[in-house]
């Protein structure tokens, strides 16, 4: 969400964008295809599509283990979503001026995958990108399929 609004307010800053399992707003996000509801004392398994964690146990623990490596201000959440909250871009999309890959999986239950559609179809030339099977966290289960599609996209239009 932040890619989308430097892209928008310092255009010449951008010369391409990834935009991955986001959305342009808080006002109008689609949560159609949100996924079941998950145990409250395992949280992550939200972030995976449904069967992955069932069937690569060892790989959400190795996942798990990395993230809690990673420092994370108490309020960092929060502020997050009490930002998010005022923030809409939908109606300004098409003023995005660069290429544009938007990347998403689908099976997204954090941030479904409608909204990676509105995304594409609501600026001008946008790639979309869809890694089926996947959910929220697809650079993880399916980390060599979106190194691959983000690498070829930045080639492409970097004239590499």
């Amino acid at each position: 969400m932040v890619s989308i609004e430097v892209a928008l307010t310092h255009p010449g800053r951008v010369r391409s964008l990834v935009l991955a399992a986001t959305h342009a707003g808080s006002r109008r996000p689609s949560m159609a295809g949100r996924g079941p509801h998950v145990p409250k004392d395992r949280p992550y398994l939200a972030l995976y599509s449904p069967r992955f964690p069932e069937e690569h146990p060892e790989h959400v623990a190795d996942d798990i283990e990395i993230a809690s490596r990673q420092p994370q201000h108490p309020r960092a959440r929060r502020r997050q979503w009490q930002a998010l909250q005022g923030w809409d871009a939908w109606d300004r999309l098409a003023s995005i001026p660069c290429p544009v890959l938007v990347l998403h999986g689908t099976e997204d239950n954090v941030v479904p995958v409608e909204n990676g559609r509105r995304l594409a179809a609501g600026i001008p030339g946008a790639r979309l990108a869809l890694i089926e099977g996947a959910g929220h966290v697809y650079h993880s289960e399916r980390a060599e399929e979106a190194d691959r599609t983000v690498l070829d996209f930045l080639r492409e239009v970097d004239g590499r």
